[in-house]
């Protein structure tokens, strides 16, 4: 016979252990180096990283099926053949990128939805390219009615990055953004967020691709841009760990980018 331990784990920083038949909270590690990955994302897909990509040849395109974050914590996968491809002809510095095609409707969009949707989401960081205004960047597969609140917001009809009263920072390519400032279209850029740090929960997501679906009728907004790399935190992290993860990313996929030094 066993025991089960159910206990919740809020604030700061921490991972779930098990020690000697015991589960226990730990403290994530903080970072050492400039670049280093902060530990602990609820979701990592590497587009770089073959082994998490499980793939289907079609006359020459490498359909995505699934998308594993290491250690198949969590993926993203096709839930009705609206398949992305990974590309080696759309490369960012070298490496293969993940294609999500044409942008429209749920019957013309491609799109992934992931295994365990994420409802408090303290940080994310997308290595993304969007080809047209209104394409999502993170949203949710759920339709607008009785969604989850702010999901992870999109490119806005203006060409704007929307931002709520849930986000305390965005930044691309570690420059810090307002709502004012157009995005580039046709652009791979690091999209940085983070939550605001209070009792709201964080924020939502639960699709890559793929705007709410308006009440099932397939009228939201699906497809319409390349994916490098997505890192998404549940937990709260440190100024060290947000610039280092920053400069991770931008060491991989931009390394002409200027780095921040950690506090």
């Amino acid at each position: 016979k066993g025991t089960l331990v159910v206990q919740e784990s809020k604030g700061a920083a921490s991972l779930l252990n098990v020690k000697e038949g015991q589960v226990v909270f730990e403290a994530a590690p903080d970072v050492t180096a400039s670049d280093e990955l902060a530990q602990g994302a609820s979701l990592h897909l590497d587009a770089a990283d073959a082994a998490s990509l499980e793939t289907e040849d079609v006359e020459g395109t490498c359909y995505v099926n699934f998308w594993h974050s290491p250690g198949y914590a969590n993926l993203a996968y096709s839930p009705d053949g609206r398949r992305p491809w990974l590309s080696a002809a759309e490369t960012l510095n070298g490496k293969p990128t993940v294609v999500f095609g044409e942008y429209g409707t749920r019957s013309v969009g491609n799109y992934l939805i992931f295994g365990k949707p994420l409802c408090s989401i303290k940080s994310a960081y997308v290595v993304w390219r969007g080809h047209n205004a209104g394409v999502s960047i993170l949203g949710t597969s759920q339709s607008s009615e009785g969604a989850p609140r702010a999901s992870y917001d999109y490119v806005s009809a203006n060409g704007k990055l929307l931002r709520n009263n849930l986000f305390s920072a965005v930044y691309t390519n570690g420059v810090a953004v307002s709502r004012t400032d157009a995005m580039p279209v046709d652009q791979w850029m690091l999209v940085e967020i983070h939550s605001k740090d209070d009792d709201t929960g964080g924020l939502t997501a639960s699709a890559l691709c793929a705007d709410r679906d308006n009440n099932g009728y397939g009228t939201g907004n699906y497809g319409g841009s390349d994916y490098a790399e997505v890192i998404l935190f549940e937990r709260e992290l440190s100024e060290r760990e947000k610039i280092s993860t920053r400069n991770y990313l931008l060491k991989k996929w931009f390394p002409a980018a200027p780095r921040a030094e950690l506090p």
